[in-house]
């Protein structure tokens, strides 16, 4: 698929626009397990549609070699060198982090979602929001927060209160209970398994957290103090959680009980976390595998067997990055591992007067 270029006003992405970008030297989309999604272009100055590219313009182009064209808002144009320049675009749903939501407490994962647009300040709001779970935990927004915020990156969000994995397709932001499949797609040294790293990380181990709420001199704690976890920890690890910002008003002991609860289930508190760095050929787009190529397809949060003999490693993993070469209509890197959810950095970047 060519990417093509568009007016900034535009919605209706199934056209060229003002042209295609044939004769672009290089573009590539990356997108994170709920984080980064970004295009990056070097563009000739000699093209033929160099003295259209403008910040604010989008750019169309796919996130996968079956996606039907994914827009990006153009937010910098470097400089020209050596007669080319790079242009840099966020997703079109980094325009969620300009929608104020007014605060709003609503019962139900759907019934949350809902309320974020119901709730959205009055500017233009073509995002549709859904989920293909249900929960029946409480979502609270005690402060107005921008609609992004909500989703993932401000404390209590829809990330923090019902879990999931994000899928951004042009105006439509599903929260899946699991994004991905396991089609049982095997990486294996000697097969395509190019390159192998692997950490693992205990800072989020805990034996047990000491939730609170706090608001206008009202201190509530539970009884037994500590709610406990179960975990391989050979000494205690208790973190202080501030739940407050769960509830409108002063919860009851058994409301503050289930907010904790919520909170150990949603932040994978009870094993190390490990992090798998694997680059591999995918043999899908190789000619020897074609005709298998349907089961050896992988994409953004499918889960992979990651085997290395060698090593003694057999392992389950996500796929939790993925960098797409749209001119050639393959992946450059594919990156696995057991990553949180990202959304609360790159909001915080955002926050702090970082990319757009």
């Amino acid at each position: 698929m060519i990417p093509s270029l568009h007016i900034a006003s535009e919605t209706n992405f199934d056209t060229l626009g003002l042209g295609g970008l044939a004769d672009a030297i290089s573009c590539t989309v990356t997108e994170e397990r709920n984080g980064e999604y970004e295009l990056e272009m070097e563009y000739p100055v000699n093209g033929i549609h160099f003295n259209d590219l403008a910040v604010d313009r989008i750019i169309v182009a796919p996130n996968n070699d079956k996606d039907h064209g994914q827009p990006f808002r153009i937010y910098f144009i470097r400089p020209a060198i050596s007669g080319r320049v790079t242009v840099l675009a966020n997703h079109i749903s980094y325009q969620l982090s300009y929608i104020p939501c007014k605060a709003f407490s609503a019962t139900g994962l759907q019934a949350a979602l809902d309320g974020l647009v119901s709730n959205a300040v009055k500017v233009p709001m073509p995002f549709t929001l859904e989920a293909d779970f249900s929960s029946s935990a409480t979502y609270t927004q005690v402060l107005p927060q921008s609609i992004r915020a909500c989703l993932g990156g401000a404390d209590g969000s829809i990330l923090d209160v019902f879990g999931g994995e994000f899928e951004f397709d042009r105006y439509a932001v599903r929260l899946h209970k699991s994004r991905g499949y396991d089609n049982h797609v095997v990486i294996a040294y000697g097969k395509n398994l190019m390159n192998y790293e692997q950490e693992t990380n205990i800072s989020n181990l805990l034996t047990g957290i000491y939730p609170y709420y706090c608001k206008d001199d009202s201190l509530l704690v539970l009884p037994e103090g500590i709610v406990t976890v179960t975990h391989s920890c050979s000494y205690p690890r208790i973190k202080v959680v501030d739940l407050s910002d769960q509830f409108e008003e002063l919860p009851t002991i058994s409301q503050l009980r289930t907010a904790a609860q919520s909170y150990i289930n949603n932040n994978q508190l009870t094993v190390p976390r490990v992090s798998i760095k694997a680059s591999f050929c995918p043999l899908w787009q190789t000619e020897e595998f074609k005709d298998i190529a349907p089961l050896e397809h992988v994409r953004l949060c499918d889960t992979v067997i990651v085997q290395y003999p060698t090593l003694g490693v057999e392992a389950k993993a996500k796929v939790i990055k993925v960098v797409y070469n749209v001119l050639e209509g393959r992946y450059d890197s594919i990156e696995l591992g057991d990553a949180r959810q990202t959304l609360d950095v790159m909001i915080a970047s955002l926050l702090k007067g970082g990319r757009k």
